[in-house]
């Protein structure tokens, strides 16, 4: 029997009802985790004195910002217009309650993880531990190393830019970042290359920030950097542009502890946000104004964008019913080495182009969807996949912790290595963030590369121009690497 007007109309006014408790809800869940995590990072802060240890850092970064922060932006009119999903925004609402419900679980287990860490194993317990080894090279064969990768790396992109005629920066031509990096058959030269680029100017930057580069190596440095920010800046990509001064201020800011307050920390993180929207406004060809940045920062395609992203394409994996993945997404990034020619699955099954097949976009320059923590794993795994992956992350995290603390206190007598070390574990720390993501898994593989370029360059140096005692920051191996020492517990 078909229903008459006025019991239509409760019914409706019945579901707008329970929509708008239900939105409540997440709301609350959403305020009270992004408390909780806040106030975890603080208590952190207070125990240790650092207030981006590795787990913070992670913790602020890619769960704070990108998932709880970024929540109600997600489904604001204007962010729903960039992804032309207007008139779809109740069941983009229902997508980002599920996926947020998905990054809180994530986020219990990251944190169980970090406390059980000691107790599951003893050795990070915080007590007595034999210092990390270092290599038998010299700080100063160490930064020659890292110049020679960063002007390599630099040269490698120049020669390809220059061989394309095509700079991305000062093209008007629409999508030619996206020709380069997707569309040429070379394009893991260019990639790999600023990507070489990038991680041995960070420790370059770090070492010019902390005053550990020797006087007759920071004209060479300064050299490198300046042209190494030059070329980010011509690849027209943030990320590029950002992240080596973003990874040095972690390094920096790891010794010298006591210049980060929360407060700067806010003041540096805004700053970032609205450097990243005017480089977006200027590549766009769009004049800067206040509420440009405004916009760009809080629904444009920047840091807060991922978490739309990942709710449009759970959106529509669960309208779809799409299968779980099993795996495939994390292993086409691992496989990212390979060319998509020779392996047609690693084309398949990569993140970028399984998130344009999820949501139907047919362009052929087109990245693919931003991708927000525990996401990928979760349409790979399910849930026990989301848990699997925060205690699995908690861990890494805290061993990562403890090895800060270890270094900032090395035994009384010891040669200090403090600054390679400290570089070697920021360094792990971005491995971690890669391997935490199908889209930039396969990134690992050129920053190891670049890492251990370095080294070689570094031992080679040293074959070929010896060492000299009391020059050059002197030896980096530690005189007596069986010595222990007492740290505070983190």
């Amino acid at each position: 029997m078909p229903l008459g007007a006025g019991a239509q109309e409760q019914l409706t006014l019945c579901a707008a009802e329970d929509r708008e408790g239900k939105i409540s809800e997440m709301l609350t869940l959403d305020l009270i985790m992004l408390v909780g995590c806040t106030g975890w990072t603080l208590w952190q802060y207070r125990r240790t004195k650092i207030l981006l240890t590795p787990s913070n850092a992670f913790m602020v970064s890619a769960i704070i910002l990108q998932a709880f922060v970024a929540y109600p932006l997600a489904l604001s009119p204007e962010s729903l217009l960039a992804i032309a999903q207007s008139g779809h925004g109740l069941h983009m609402q229902w997508a980002a309650d599920e996926l947020l419900q998905v990054i809180c679980a994530g986020t219990i287990c990251l944190m169980l993880g970090h406390w059980a860490a000691p107790r599951l194993f003893p050795r990070l317990g915080g007590k007595r531990h034999e210092l990390p080894r270092s290599p038998r090279v010299s700080l100063s064969q160490l930064t020659l190393g890292a110049c020679v990768v960063c002007l390599v790396g630099v040269a490698s992109v120049w020669i390809f830019l220059i061989k394309e005629g095509m700079i991305p920066f000062l093209s008007s031509a629409e999508h030619s970042r996206e020709v380069l990096e997707m569309g040429h058959p070379l394009r893991y030269i260019y990639t790999g290359g600023f990507t070489l680029a990038n991680t041995g100017a960070v420790f370059l930057m770090g070492g010019l920030f902390l005053g550990k580069i020797t006087r007759q190596y920071r004209p060479l440095c300064f050299f490198a950097i300046t042209a190494l920010t030059i070329t980010n800046l011509c690849t027209a990509s943030r990320s590029n542009l950002l992240a080596p001064f973003v990874t040095a201020g972690l390094i920096y800011f790891s010794l010298k502890n006591t210049k980060l307050t929360p407060f700067r920390a806010s003041i540096l993180a805004v700053l970032l946000l609205c450097c990243a929207s005017a480089l977006q406004l200027i590549r766009a060809h769009i004049g800067i104004s206040l509420a440009g940045l405004w916009y760009e920062v809080i629904h444009g395609n920047t840091f807060f964008a991922n978490f739309r992203d990942s709710s449009y394409v759970l959106m529509d994996f669960e309208a779809y019913r799409y299968p779980l993945f099993h795996g495939k997404t994390i292993l086409a990034g691992l496989l990212g080495f390979v060319p998509s020619s020779v392996l047609p699955f690693r084309q398949q099954y990569a993140w970028g182009s399984v998130t344009l097949n999820i949501v139907s976009i047919t362009s052929p320059l087109h990245f693919g969807l931003g991708q927000v923590l525990f996401a990928d794993w979760y349409i790979n795994f399910g849930t026990a996949g989301v848990a699997l992956e925060g205690l699995v992350i908690g861990v890494a995290l805290r061993w990562l912790d403890v090895r800060l603390l270890q270094i900032r206190c090395p035994p009384k007598g010891a040669v200090s290595d403090q600054y390679f070390q400290l570089f070697g574990l920021w360094f792990r720390w971005g491995i971690l963030g890669c391997l935490c993501a199908s889209a930039s898994v396969m990134l690992v593989y050129p920053q190891l590369l670049a890492y251990m370029l370095i080294l070689a360059v570094a031992y080679g140096a040293r074959q070929i121009f010896g060492v000299r005692p009391g020059v050059g920051g002197g030896m980096l191996r530690q005189a007596g690497r069986s010595a222990t020492l007492e740290h505070p517990r983190i």
